[in-house]
C-alpha cells in the first residue's frame, strides 16, 4: 500500500508506484479528504492507473480494513502511519525520507525518495520473502516496547480512577 501525504508525494512516489505495478498489487491510500481540490491534477493520474486491474483506491476517511490485511508492506513519507501500520498488521513500513529519520529497524526499512525504481522494487521483493522474519520481528518489538497494547483505554481508565481513589480517598 502506498500511503502519499500530500500530492507532493503522490508525484515522488508515482514512478516507484508504475514499477512496483508491474509485479504487484498496489492499493493507494488517498487523502482527497484532507487535501480537498488541491488533488485535481492528481485525481486525473490516479483515473489513469485506475485502467490497470492491479490498481486500487482506499479514499475511506478511515483506513479500510481490507487496506490493512491485504498489504504486507506500507510506503509512505510524513506520516505517523509508519509507525501505527507496523504495529497493528506486523508487516513492515517502507519509508521513503530526505533523512534517515527515526523509524526503528524493527518496523521497517527507510530509503531515499529518489531512489531508482529498479532498486526500490528490489526493496519490495525482499520485504515479501522475508514476510514471516519481519512478523516476528515486529511482534517481538510490539511486545517489548507497547505498553498495554490493545488494552491502553481501559489500562488508561483505570489509572486514573485509582489516581482520583488516593487522592479523594475515596473507595
Amino acid at each position: 500500500m502506498f500511503d502519499a501525504y500530500d500530492e507532493k508525494e503522490f508525484y515522488g512516489m508515482l514512478p516507484l508506484i508504475k514499477e512496483v505495478l508491474k509485479e504487484y498489487k498496489v492499493r493507494f491510500r488517498a487523502r482527497f479528504f484532507t487535501q480537498g481540490s488541491d488533488w485535481k491534477q492528481s485525481k486525473r493520474v490516479i483515473e489513469m492507473l485506475l485502467q490497470n486491474p492491479n490498481f486500487s483506491v482506499d479514499a475511506n476517511w478511515k483506513m479500510s480494513l481490507e487496506s490493512y490485511r491485504d498489504s504486507f508492506v506500507l510506503v509512505c513519507g510524513a506520516t505517523t502511519m509508519q509507525y501505527t501500520f507496523p504495529l497493528l498488521t506486523l508487516c513492515p513500513s517502507l519509508v521513503l525520507s530526505d533523512s534517515l529519520g527515526s523509524l526503528s529497524e524493527n518496523l521497517g526499512v527507510v530509503c531515499a525518495k529518489d531512489i531508482s525504481p529498479s532498486a526500490f522494487l528490489k526493496i519490495v521483493q525482499e520485504i515479501e520473502a522475508n514476510g514471516l522474519i519481519w512478523r516476528e520481528k515486529i511482534l517481538h518489538y510490539r511486545k517489548t516496547k507497547c505498553y498495554n497494547f490493545g488494552n491502553a483505554s481501559a489500562y488508561l481508565a483505570e489509572f486514573i480512577f485509582n489516581f482520583l481513589r488516593r487522592k479523594y480517598g475515596t473507595k
